[in-house]
């Protein structure tokens, strides 16, 4: 990964290799934002790992499994209701049909 330098003053890189920030042309520090960002990425990648553990963990309760079924029942009560309710219509068009 390469050294990026940005001066903590503006956040500019170095005027040329002089030491100064090449927005106010003040001596300045520098900051290695690619060492930054590295170990940004390790924080977040440790924070998704968290996460996804939490998450396999949920799944894992009993609570979680009794949720899940009681909503594949709901889904299945209201597709057999809207399928009765097909039903009952069609029964209708058909004695209207031939009455």
């Amino acid at each position: 990964m390469n050294k990026v330098l940005l001066s903590e003053c503006c956040g500019s890189p170095p005027w040329f290799e002089t030491g100064l920030c090449s927005s106010c042309k003040e001596h300045a520090d520098f900051i290695d934002i690619s060492k930054k960002e590295k170990e940004t990425k390790e924080d977040m990648d440790r924070t998704i790992k968290k996460i996804k553990d939490v998450n396999e963990f949920i799944k894992s309760t009993p609570e979680y499994k009794l949720g899940k079924n009681l909503i594949d029942i709901i889904k299945k009560e209201k597709e057999n209701a809207k399928a009765r309710t097909d039903n009952a219509e069609e029964s209708k068009r058909i004695h209207k049909a031939t009455s």
